[in-house]
């Protein structure tokens, strides 16, 4: 008898720890990609930012190519993060994901108001339809990623996981909708990144400077 309770016990333990192991992979990878998908952001931004305004093919080459190969790589990290849906991560690791979920809404906020404050430039060179077209694209990736990540978090801590979602996904998605022509959406005070940049210092997931806490 008590050689059966031990083996019960031993394998409940190595059950157990390797469940904590799977979760713990679950989180690393959740974390890397977050991580990748906020510097490609950034690197994005920082070509809108850099672009003269003036030359079309420098806006296909700088802007629009990262643009396609920014959504391929959200589209395989969201592949990535399903391949976890039986271990999700457990409280602490839903808390710490946090961080870098808001640090990525952040970047995507500022991406997204940088691409609008140059509208005028794209309309003047009839590429608007490439933006909607790039930010449509990004904006369908993102939800994909972004279901999957907080498929991964307990049903409890789900209407926060939702909530950084949505200011993800929002801001991507007045983005499409100022370069079809909608009017409202293309004002500075709709993307509103001073929301996402407060809550992401309050909240620790970057400091005041826009670097991340190591």
């Amino acid at each position: 008898m008590k050689l059966l309770f031990s083996t019960a016990a031993l394998s409940t333990a190595l059950f157990a720890c390797r469940a904590i192991s799977n979760a713990s992979e679950a989180y690393s990878t959740a974390y890397h990609e977050l991580e990748a998908i906020h510097d490609l952001t950034d690197n994005l931004t920082g070509a809108i930012k850099a672009w003269d305004g003036k030359d079309l093919r420098a806006s296909l080459s700088n802007i629009h190519d990262p643009s396609v190969s920014t959504t391929t790589y959200i589209a395989e990290a969201a592949e990535r993060l399903l391949e976890h849906r039986q271990t999700p991560f457990d409280k602490v690791q839903s808390f710490k994901i946090g961080s870098p979920s808001q640090r990525l809404a952040y970047a995507v906020n500022a991406s997204i108001a940088s691409l609008i404050g140059r509208k005028g430039a794209f309309d003047a060179l009839h590429a608007s339809p490439i933006v909607v077209q790039d930010v449509a694209g990004l904006l369908s990736a993102s939800r994909n990623f972004s279901e999957a990540l907080v498929y991964l978090v307990p049903d409890l801590l789900q209407p926060v996981a939702n909530n950084l979602k949505a200011q993800t996904l929002d801001s991507l998605q007045q983005g499409v909708d100022c370069f079809n022509g909608t009017d409202s959406a293309c004002h500075a005070g709709v993307v509103d990144t001073e929301r996402t940049y407060e809550l992401a210092v309050r909240y620790n997931a970057m400091k005041s400077d826009g670097s991340p806490f190591v």
